[in-house]
């Protein structure tokens, strides 16, 4: 049987480390990425396992918003967690205005992160 799992995206080791932990202790499956492009391959692997995207907003390459929209392309229900510290000129009203989509400020605490995983893919 396949596990369904939450894919982790952030060019910062720390930050991804830290999201891959409390996402784990709080009862999830996870896979992690360091980049859009990394993450875009993982997911092609995953198919129908990947139930959630916690994603930075600014990455080297492919950012937050893009790898969003092109995993939606194929998951257009795809739950969405979008985290960062600053968002600089890129604009995520778009993003943020779909559903299932929320946005944590960095940095999150536990509880922050657990809870938008919660609300956005239910009990």
């Amino acid at each position: 049987m396949s596990e369904k799992m939450v894919l982790v995206v952030d060019d910062s080791l720390t930050a991804r480390m830290f999201a891959v932990e409390v996402m784990r202790e709080g009862g999830y499956a996870v896979v992690e990425a360091d980049s859009g492009e990394a993450a875009l391959e993982v997911a092609a692997g995953l198919g129908d396992e990947l139930i959630l995207l916690v994603t930075d907003v600014l990455m080297p390459g492919i950012k937050g918003p893009e790898l969003a929209h092109r995993l939606r392309e194929a998951r257009p229900s795809l739950p969405i967690i979008v985290t960062s510290g600053y968002s600089g000129d890129v604009d995520l009203g778009e993003l943020l205005r779909e559903p299932g989509v929320r946005f944590i400020k960095k940095p999150a605490s536990p509880d922050e992160l657990l809870e938008a995983a919660s609300e956005l893919m239910g009990p």
